[in-house]
């Protein structure tokens, strides 16, 4: 910087509208430990700043004139200085900004660290503490730099741009909560927690979620966390996939169980479409549902071995923006606390921030979570049934829960239900799970189902045309 002294360069550079609402509260707690010269200029510049409206630079010449004992060359280079820090652009702004506060923590640091040494006695228990605390206000130094606006001044349409990305609402697969979440779906940043007991249908239920969102044309990535392997995770995508195209294609399958719902499982359909037929036939199924597995990553592995900023560098990865990101479940991430709450809380601030990343398009985060054991049993299953240790509560958006009627074991139904929602109301159906893992509301009316299926999905492709032909073969 020419021999310029750094502490009038960094005063000089607040004559940009942008650095000076960063960094002008900062400099003034730094007051004290300028150079002798900066606080000489800080006394002439502050009350220039002040009579300054925040949205207007000041004029590099006027400023250069005000720094103190300078030969003409560097108040030349000064206002060349002031200057190029008007021409900034957004990422070199946040560099300069992020050296200024990365050379203030050192200056900070320096103090305290001098402070401790200079005295001439064995160091205490206070002096440790004060080097802790001092510490933790270096790691907050740039946290809480509040920007409040007028809430007139936003433009609607480019906040709902800026905060929602290229996604208005994500439908969800369960026709009726649409009616409860906000814009008719999920919205880009929340994280949604699905809870239930074991084998009560949480895998199912992200599993349609994530055949939905594909179907529509999003991109989503599937975490299987646990005992899952690729054969089993692909074949539930088929089976899924193939039942929500041949509902549409032939509505009477769905019919059958309106009309025999006690002999509905035993129909030849989902006898097509179990796990057996479909490895047998894995191949040709996998290849009949290509364009919609296209916009699906897949990825398994073991419990205690992926951590939330392990799947932040895999998003970084994928050479496209996902829309959805699945993590099948919550107490098989990798924490690096061994305390429970602690654990919870980083598992949750951290999939929480997964939604909203700072300086990327949001994008909704599903998680499966198990409940309490004392709820297993519940048909309806309450919000307190979520252990509050874990911080999902808390942090959640949106909590989905799934409850199985026990009463009779023929066949999976039972309540689904939300509840909480951060943006709407509270609400619980109920559903059955049919053999290849669709849920179904049962209030629905069959044809309004089917129709809104139809209208909800991109629907360019064909299930199986032999097994479709057999199907019809059957109910004729």
């Amino acid at each position: 910087m020419n021999g310029i002294d750094k502490d009038i360069v960094l005063l000089a550079s607040l004559a940009s509208k942008e650095i000076r609402s960063e960094l002008l509260p900062l400099i003034k707690e730094e007051f004290q430990h300028l150079s002798v010269a900066a606080q000489s200029f800080s006394k002439l510049l502050f009350p220039l700043l002040e009579k300054t409206p925040p949205e207007e630079n000041l004029d590099p010449w006027s400023v250069a004139q005000l720094a103190g004992d300078l030969t003409d060359r560097e108040r030349k280079n000064l206002e060349e200085l002031i200057r190029s820090f008007l021409q900034l652009k957004d990422s070199s702004i946040k560099a300069y900004l992020e050296s200024v506060y990365a050379r203030i923590r050192k200056r900070r640091l320096a103090l305290s660290l001098e402070h401790i040494i200079s005295r001439e006695h064995t160091i205490t228990d206070e002096d440790l503490d004060k080097i802790l605390n001092d510490l933790q206000k270096l790691v907050q130094l740039r946290l809480h730099r509040l920007k409040p606006r007028r809430a007139s001044d936003f433009d609607p349409n480019k906040l709902l741009k800026e905060e929602l990305g290229e996604m208005s609402g994500l439908p969800c697969h369960f026709q009726p909560f649409n009616e409860k979440l906000s814009l008719g779906g999920f919205l880009p940043g929340e994280l949604v927690v699905v809870a239930a007991a074991p084998s009560r249908g949480k895998s199912m239920w992200m599993i349609n979620e994530a055949i939905h969102a594909a179907s529509l044309g999003y991109k989503v990535l599937y975490i299987a966390l646990g005992d899952m392997m690729f054969t089993d995770l692909i074949a539930r995508l088929l089976a899924v996939w193939h039942t929500r195209e041949a509902w549409i294609k032939d509505p009477a399958i769905l019919l059958h169980y309106q009309e025999e719902p006690q002999s509905f499982f035993q129909h030849p359909f989902y006898q097509a479409y179990s796990t057996k037929s479909i490895l047998q036939n894995f191949e040709k199924l996998h290849r009949n549902a290509k364009a919609v597995l296209d916009r699906i990553y897949l990825e398994v592995d073991a419990p205690g071995k992926v951590s939330v900023e392990d799947i932040r560098r895999t998003i970084q990865s994928i050479p496209e923006h996902i829309h959805m990101i699945i993590v099948d479940y919550d107490s098989n991430l990798r924490a690096y606390s061994d305390v429970l709450y602690e654990r919870g809380n980083e598992v949750y601030e951290a999939l929480a921030s997964l939604a909203r990343p700072k300086n990327e398009l949001p994008r909704v985060v599903l998680v499966g979570s198990q409940i309490k054991p004392e709820f297993w049993s519940l048909e309806e299953v309450p919000l307190q049934a979520l252990a509050e240790s874990s911080r999902k509560q808390a942090v959640a958006d949106l909590i989905i829960t799934i409850g199985r009627d026990l009463q009779d074991l023929n066949y999976h139904q039972g309540k689904v239900s939300i509840v909480k929602n951060r943006r709407g109301p509270v609400t619980s159906e109920r559903y059955v799970l049919f053999p290849t893992g669709v849920f179904y509301p049962k209030k629905m009316i069959l044809n309004e189902f089917i129709n809104q299926l139809r209208n909800q999905t991109n629907n360019q492709l064909d299930p199986d045309p032999a097994l479709g032909a057999a199907v019809s073969e059957n109910l004729n």
